[in-house]
């Protein structure tokens, strides 16, 4: 949550250590909305993309687990 750059902007981050900074898949969310809102910062097509890869896999893996564990779930309850 803290690595989200919301309060600051990623150009006070080091160039060396932003890539720590994109291992969130909402940092370059975040820097792309303030870029095309407000204009300030750059539009990083690598970061976003990463971001985007990222959240359809992690929903890929969700689905599937949902589908996997879905009938059994009720025996559970």
């Amino acid at each position: 949550m803290y690595l989200t750059p919301v309060f600051y902007p990623v150009s006070q981050v080091p160039p060396e250590h932003r890539w720590i900074l994109y291992v969130n898949p909402m940092a370059s969310v975040v820097s792309t909305f303030r870029w095309g809102v407000i204009g300030v910062g750059e539009f990083l097509l690598l970061p976003l993309l990463t971001s985007i890869l990222t959240t359809f896999v992690a929903m890929a893996i969700g689905v599937w687990f949902f589908t996997a564990s879905e009938s059994s779930t009720i025996d559970r309850l």
